[in-house]
C-alpha cells in the first residue's frame, strides 16, 4: 500500500495508580472481563516489576478498530474477533471503519514525567481521565493496611489528592477531555456522589461543562463487549456533537466496571463517535518534512539500520526519501541520555538540572548576548528504508500519523548507503527527522495563569515538555500583564532561556513540568 487514509484517532489513558487504567484498556482490547484481581491487564504490563506491583512504569500502545454493522451497530475489532491476532489484522478487519490507538500511561507519583510525556508526546487527540468510583470507608482502610506495601495492587488505594492533582493539570492544559469512572462495583451510594461532586465542582471552575452518559440496565457478558448496539451509539453522539467546533466544549463522563462490563459498551460508542481531528494547514502534505523521535527500537532494521517511532508533525513522508537526523550530541557538550523516571538523574559538577532529551545540557549558563551561536548541534543524514503505519507496512506515512521508519546512514555526496557508524548508538528519544535543518532557538516566551505565577519565580529552573523534547529552563524574565516593567535576570528580554544549546521544533503542544528549584 501506498499509505493508509483511514480515520486515526489517538487517545491516552491517564490517571492516579490503582485507578484501573490497564485493566480497562485490556478489557477493551481483549473484550474480557476482569476477576477483581487483575487478569485482563496482565498482557498490557511491559516489565516484570509491573506484573509483580501492578504499577504500570512505561507507556504500553494498543490498536482497537471499529466497523459498521448492517443493523445499525458496529463491531468491536479486537483480540477477541475471529482471525484476528495482530495489529495487521485489525488494519484489515476495520479496512472501513477507522482505527484508535491508545497509549496506557503510568499513574505513580515516581513516574510524573512519563505520565506528562503520555499527555504531550504522540499528541494525543482526546484524553481519558481515569477516575476510581471510590468507597471512602473502604478506601480509608485500604490506606491503613498499605503502609508497608504502597505500590501493591491488593493494598494499596488511589490517592483522591492525586486524582484532584491530575484533573487539574488535564484542565490547565486545555486537553479535548473524557473522564471515565472506574470499578463502580466496588462503589458505595456515598464515594460515588463525593467522587463526581469533587469532578463537577473542578469541571465547572474550569468552565467545562459536564456531560454524563446512562448505563443501560442489565447483564454484561464478554460476548456483549463485542458489539456496540445502536442505542449506545445515539447517546454517544449527542454527547459528541458539541466537540465538533470545539472539543473543549463540555467533557463527557462515562461510568465503568471492568469486573461486571457495564459502562464499557457506552466507552466503545464514546470513542467511535469522538470527532476526528481536523486537517491543520500546517500540517498539509506540501509542507516539509518534521517527524518527531518518540521510542527507538534496539532491533536493528538491516545489518546497517535503525528503526526509530514517533509522529510525522507535517510533509509526507516516502521510503527513499534522504532525511537529516538529529541534533547529535558532540564533542563539546556534555553526556545527556534520556534518564528514565526510576533512575538519578546524573548531575553536573554546578548541581543544576539537565535535560532529559536533547543533547547538550548546561553547557554554559551565563546568558550574554541576545542572538546565539548553537556550534554544539551535529546532524546526520539518512536514507529511508521503510515505513510502517500502526505495524502495517506502506510506502509512504502522511501528516499527523504515527509509524516506525527503518532508516541508513546515507552518503551525502554520492547517494550510497553507508555502513553504519557508532552515530546510531547515540539516537534519542526527542530528536528529529527533517527535509531540512530546523530553525535553532535557545529562548521561549510562555503565558500563564496569574495563579501560577507565583511558583514561576526569576532563577528558578523548570523542565519544558514540547512534542517529543524534554529539556532543562531557567526562567530569566517575568512580567504580569498590567505590570509596566518585568523583573529580568541578567538584562535579558526573553522569558524561558534552555540550559545548553538545544533546538526545539517550534509548535504548539507544549508544557512545563513545575519541579523548580527553591
Amino acid at each position: 500500500e501506498t499509505s493508509v487514509a483511514i480515520e486515526q484517532k489517538r487517545i491516552t489513558l491517564t490517571g492516579p495508580t490503582m485507578s484501573g487504567k490497564s485493566t480497562l484498556l485490556g478489557t477493551l482490547t481483549m473484550s474480557t472481563l476482569d476477576n477483581g484481581r487483575g487478569k485482563s491487564r496482565l498482557s498490557m504490563l511491559k516489565h516484570r516489576h509491573e506484573i509483580a506491583s501492578g504499577v504500570t512504569s512505561s507507556v504500553t500502545q494498543e490498536l482497537l478498530g471499529y466497523q459498521d454493522a448492517p443493523d445499525g451497530s458496529v463491531e468491536v475489532v479486537n483480540y477477541a474477533t475471529e482471525n484476528v491476532a495482530s495489529w495487521i489484522d485489525i488494519h484489515v478487519a476495520s479496512a472501513s471503519g477507522h482505527l484508535v490507538l491508545i497509549s496506557d500511561s503510568a499513574g505513580h507519583p515516581r513516574y510524573r514525567r512519563t505520565t506528562i510525556r503520555g499527555l504531550v508526546g504522540w499528541a494525543p487527540h482526546w484524553t481519558l481521565l481515569c477516575i476510581p468510583a471510590a468507597d471512602d470507608e473502604r478506601t480509608e482502610r485500604q490506606r491503613t493496611s498499605s503502609t508497608d506495601l504502597p505500590l501493591s495492587p491488593l493494598n494499596a488505594a488511589p490517592d483522591m489528592d492525586l486524582v484532584g492533582a491530575q484533573l487539574d493539570l488535564c484542565l490547565r492544559l486545555r486537553l479535548p477531555l473524557v473522564v471515565v469512572i472506574t470499578k463502580m462495583d466496588t462503589a458505595s451510594r456515598t464515594g460515588l456522589r463525593q467522587t463526581l461532586t469533587k469532578i463537577l465542582d473542578a469541571l465547572k471552575s474550569a468552565a467545562r461543562r459536564p456531560e454524563i452518559l446512562q448505563n443501560q440496565p442489565g447483564m454484561v457478558s464478554e460476548d456483549m463487549l463485542q458489539y456496540v448496539d445502536e442505542g449506545a451509539l445515539l447517546q454517544a453522539y449527542s454527547a459528541a456533537v458539541p466537540l465538533l467546533n470545539d472539543p473543549t466544549a463540555t467533557v463527557p463522563i462515562v461510568l465503568t466496571s471492568a469486573l461486571d462490563g457495564s459502562g464499557i459498551g457506552n466507552l466503545h460508542a464514546l470513542l467511535h463517535e469522538l470527532p476526528a481531528p481536523r486537517e491543520d494547514s500546517v500540517t498539509t502534505s506540501s509542507a516539509l518534512n518534521v517527524f518527531h523521535i518518540e521510542d527507538i527500537y534496539t532491533k536493528l532494521a538491516e545489518a546497517d539500520g535503525v528503526i526509530v517511532s514517533g509522529r510525522l508533525r507535517s510533509g509526507k513522508l516516502a521510503v527513499g526519501d534522504v532525511l537529516l537526523l538529529g541534533p547529535f550530541l558532540t564533542a563539546y557538550s556534555q553526556e545527556d541520555s534520556e534518564d528514565s523516571d526510576e533512575r538519578t538523574p546524573r548531575r553536573p559538577s554546578s548541581g543544576l538540572p539537565t535535560s532529559r532529551s536533547f543533547p547538550g545540557a548546561l553547557r554554559d549558563l551565563h546568558l550574554g548576548a541576545h542572538f546565539y551561536a548553537l556550534p554544539g548541534q551535529e546532524w546526520k543524514q539518512v536514507k529511508v528504508t521503510s515505513i510502517r503505519n500502526l505495524r502495517l507496512p506502506v510506502a509512504s506515512l502522511l501528516a499527523d500519523q504515527v509509524g516506525t521508519v527503518a532508516i541508513v546512514a546515507n552518503d551525502q555526496l554520492h547517494g550510497t548507503v553507508l555502513p553504519s557508524t557508532n552515530a546510531f548508538a547515540r539516537i534519542r528519544k526527542g530528536m528529529v527527522l527533517a527535509t531540512v535543518q530546523p530553525t535553532a532557538t535557545k529562548t521561549l516566551v510562555a503565558k500563564f495563569d496569574r495563579e501560577d505565577l507565583a511558583s514561576l519565580a526569576v532563577g528558578n529552573h523548570v523542565v519544558v515538555y514540547i512534542a517529543s523534547v524534554r529539556a532543562s529552563a531557567r526562567i530569566v524574565s517575568a512580567r504580569a500583564p498590567d505590570s509596566p516593567t518585568a523583573t529580568h535576570d541578567n538584562n535579558e528580554e526573553e522569558h524561558f532561556s534552555f540550559d545548553q544549546d538545544t533546538t526545539v521544533q517550534q509548535g504548539p503542544d507544549a508544557t512545563l513540568d513545575g519541579h523548580h528549584d527553591k
